[in-house]
């Protein structure tokens, strides 16, 4: 498989047939992995969904203190580019999560 610098791969149409091979494999993989019955059931999922969240907010000022310390953020500027969109992004599979 070719890659960049990077490694990621490299399209060309001389790899196109290993690059469908390869992605193949990994979705065949993927659901195999699925079929194995060790992902876990909805419940579980959203008691831990929800147990992340109160977690979040148990320790909300530990993280305020850090990205201050670590990145001079301010209070305001961690809430708003850190805890308003993780906060969201779970309520949201919180709620949607039976339908995933």
């Amino acid at each position: 498989m070719t890659t960049n610098k990077q490694g990621l791969f490299v399209y060309n149409k001389s790899n196109q047939h290993e690059i469908m091979k390869t992605l193949k494999e990994i979705l065949q993989s993927q659901k195999a992995f699925f079929d194995s019955n060790v992902t876990k059931d909805y419940q579980f999922r959203l008691e831990n969904l929800k147990k992340l969240r109160e977690i979040i907010d148990i320790y909300e000022n530990d993280f305020y203190e850090a990205l201050k310390k670590d990145f001079n953020k301010s209070a305001y500027e961690t809430y708003i580019s850190e805890f308003v969109l993780i906060k969201k992004e779970l309520n949201y599979a919180i709620r949607h999560l039976k339908k995933w």
